[in-house]
């Protein structure tokens, strides 16, 4: 019987016809394995299809808005490399059905459309600024971003998610204000401040006067642009007994801070001090830089200027104050004030706190 080639190596020795006997059998061809690096391409391709079917079915809707925005040259006490800090307030409401993260890094600045240029996120080693947040269905929330830029405008920030292809992740707001300075047009403060006087008085006994006073401050822009208008709303309890609410306007020079009377804002420094023991005056008091210190408020630890003053009112009156100013904003944060004064000729103590209660300027705070 003759044999039949069985294996490639039988095979090989026959082309058409088998030598040995010359009949003709099929031959025997190899067969190539496919090469690794095409399984590969062929499941990422799956893969990928996969995740971008997934997302399509994403219920991805975002509105996006900047509450303020203006440049610093330092945040604490930190210089930025290109040029200026650009300091965005941001509000992110999620309309989707599911929860969203939201990065520093999907968030650019645009001009015209275009990239402005040459620029960073800054994410403030030491500092409370956050690189993401999460935002759930339904609400939203303020994140503010912090860019290391060059000088150059931005008119708006564009929104990009993590899939490109998806053009329900891209969405842009535009920046109406560029501010160069706090305040800016649209800010607002609140302060709450409380007084109290004891003392005796001959043949009255014991007297005390608290007073109570709440301060609502917003500012707007005005003609020229180096100056703003500044509105002031005041409501005041003494003892108890509340006192209808009083309202006051002015134009604050943002050069100079003073109003049109001459009168020097208290609520901001107007520059940053360079060492301790340097001094600051507001109107006839001087102030001495005494220190560097962190703070709590709303919630956060900041880190403050501290300057104080100890005035002689008069021959028998003294009165010691110190206030605290946020750094980054150079924005009066605290401000504590004792003494002692005459009131018709009787000696009384006098106490007062003040301290910001809310803002919507962004306040950045040390881890």
């Amino acid at each position: 019987m003759e044999k039949v080639p069985n294996s490639f190596e039988d095979n090989t020795e026959c082309s058409a016809f088998c030598k040995s006997s010359g009949k003709l059998y099929p031959k025997i061809e190899e067969k190539k394995a496919i090469p690794t690096i095409w399984i590969l391409i062929a499941t990422l391709i799956v893969i990928l299809f996969i995740i971008g079917a997934f997302f399509a079915f994403l219920n991805t809707d975002i509105t996006l808005n900047v509450n303020s925005a203006f440049l610093l040259d330092n945040i604490i006490d930190k210089k930025p490399v290109n040029g200026k800090f650009l300091v965005l307030n941001v509000s992110v409401k999620n309309n989707g059905k599911d929860p969203l993260k939201v990065s520093a890094d999907q968030l650019a600045l645009k001009s015209r459309g275009n990239s402005i240029g040459k620029y960073s996120i800054f994410y403030g080693e030491g500092t409370d600024i956050q690189k993401e947040i999460e935002v759930p269905s339904g609400t939203s929330k303020d994140f503010l971003v912090v860019y290391d830029t060059e000088n150059k405008t931005p008119d708006s920030v564009e929104y990009s998610g993590p899939f490109l292809w998806d053009p329900t992740y891209r969405v842009s707001a535009n920046i109406k204000n560029l501010a160069n300075t706090i305040p800016y047009d649209g800010m607002n403060l609140e302060y709450r401040r409380n007084m109290q006087i004891t003392g005796s008085s001959s043949g009255a006994g014991d007297k005390k006067v608290e007073l109570n006073m709440n301060v609502k401050t917003s500012y707007q822009k005005t003609d020229p642009p180096n100056k703003i208008k500044e509105i002031s709303k005041i409501s005041m309890t003494v003892n108890g007994e509340k006192y209808p609410e009083n309202e006051s306007t002015g134009i604050i020079d943002l050069k100079t801070f003073k109003n049109e009377y001459g009168v020097l804002s208290d609520n901001f420094l107007i520059k940053d001090p360079q060492k301790i023991g340097d001094s600051v005056n507001f109107g006839n008091v001087t102030y001495t830089l005494k220190s560097s210190e962190k703070i709590d408020f709303m919630s956060k630890k900041i880190d403050c200027w501290v300057l104080e003053s100890n005035t002689q009112l008069d021959e028998n009156s003294s009165q010691k104050v110190t206030r605290y100013y946020e750094k980054t904003t150079r924005l009066l944060i605290k401000m504590v004030s004792t003494g002692n004064v005459y009131i018709g000729g009787e000696p009384f103590s006098m106490s007062m706190n003040m301290e910001l209660t809310g803002t919507n300027a962004p306040i950045i705070g040390v881890s």
